[in-house]
């Protein structure tokens, strides 16, 4: 059964990092459950649900009597669904993860060098509490092309072109994508 937790913030940011670790330790590709799953019940009394799903199917599990609603309308997304946004873009026209480390355990750090060149950076803020900074030491010459970020309650990913930011809100993701220099 699903849990709420699952399709909030730290499921979101499970996803992209398990998934980019998953691909740094060959595995060659990452399939998700479901686009929809709809709700489940579980806890001690049957009086919890949760979605496994990365969309709403809009539904309320069978024999529902809580005084919450239901699933938000059919075709929501979920967190999990921006952050599988991330993982796509990073990922996008096949490439190769390379290696990326950090002295931050609060911030995952990933790096895939597409087959078109580009670098992209993907940086996780695992803390639900304080921003985390960072700086990108990069070998060779790169430009930043754009960044795209996440956050839970900013709906879809933002995107901001021509910089990085210098850190990531708490419980935060972010995309970098850089072009090699001329």
């Amino acid at each position: 059964m699903g849990d709420p937790r699952q399709r909030g913030t730290a499921g979101a940011l499970y996803l992209l990092d398990s998934n980019l670790s998953l691909l740094e330790n060959g595995v060659s590709q990452v399939d998700w459950w479901a686009l929809y799953n709809g709700p489940g019940l579980f806890g001690k009394n049957n009086d919890q649900w949760g979605d496994l799903g990365l969309l709403s199917s809009g539904e309320c599990p069978a024999n529902w009597s809580g005084a919450e609603p239901c699933e938000p309308p059919v075709g929501t997304p979920f967190a999990p669904f921006h952050t599988m946004k991330l993982l796509t873009t990073a990922v996008r026209g096949g490439g190769d993860t390379l290696a990326a480390a950090t002295d931050n355990p609060a911030l995952g750090v990933h790096a895939v060098r597409r087959a078109d060149g580009t670098l992209a950076v993907v940086l996780v803020n695992k803390d639900p509490e304080h921003a985390q900074p960072f700086r990108l030491s990069l070998p060779g010459d790169y430009r930043v092309r754009r960044t795209l970020s996440w956050h839970d309650g900013d709906g879809a990913p933002t995107v901001r072109h021509g910089s990085a930011p210098g850190s990531l809100a708490p419980y935060s993701a972010a995309v970098v994508l850089l072009d090699p220099g001329d």
